[in-house]
């Protein structure tokens, strides 16, 4: 759970040091959108590796983690 809070706070990270960059420029910047889509997804493979990771220990050394389907199938959504 701390990885997936991790990789969120990493996320919004990333989202503010490219709108500051895009606020300090005198023109606006056209390819910030091409850089905030490559940051989701990178985020979502992240989250989904973390997810995989996760259910794979859990089932390995306890049942089927029933409550991290809806937030894997989010996350490969």
């Amino acid at each position: 759970q701390y990885a997936i809070l991790l990789t969120m706070v990493l996320t919004v990270l990333v989202k503010y040091v490219l709108h500051a960059l895009d606020l300090r420029s005198d023109n606006p910047w056209d390819s910030k959108a091409v850089y905030m889509l490559y940051t989701e997804l990178c985020t979502g493979f992240v989250k989904v590796l973390l997810y995989v990771a996760f259910m794979t220990i859990m089932i390995k050394v306890h049942t089927f983690p029933l409550f991290a389907i809806r937030p894997m199938y989010l996350a490969m959504r």
